[in-house]
């Protein structure tokens, strides 16, 4: 795993990222999440590809909503092993 996908796993991990589901009429993608918990800003796009690397890897997931909310970005069992393994090594 690359330096960034470790980081962007750790940033879901913390909660730093949304996921909007076009609800709105909008495009589908990853956000920021600010301190408040609403939107804070677009991913670039490298970014967001691997972040759906990450996804397709199953490292993390998004919650499932319907209506016009964005949903939260998680981390999934997988994933927290790979965390959990990096901070044993260090």
């Amino acid at each position: 795993m690359t330096d960034s996908e470790l980081h962007l796993l750790q940033q879901a991990a913390d909660g730093e990222l949304l996921f909007h589901n076009r609800a709105w009429g909008t495009n589908v993608g990853y956000l920021w999440r600010g301190p408040d918990g609403a939107p804070a800003g677009t991913v670039p796009a490298d970014t967001e590809a691997t972040l759906e690397r990450l996804a397709a890897l199953g490292y993390i997931t998004t919650e499932h909503r319907r209506g016009p909310h964005e949903c939260r970005v998680f981390v999934t069992l997988a994933g927290l092993a790979v965390l959990d393994g990096l901070a044993r090594a260090a």
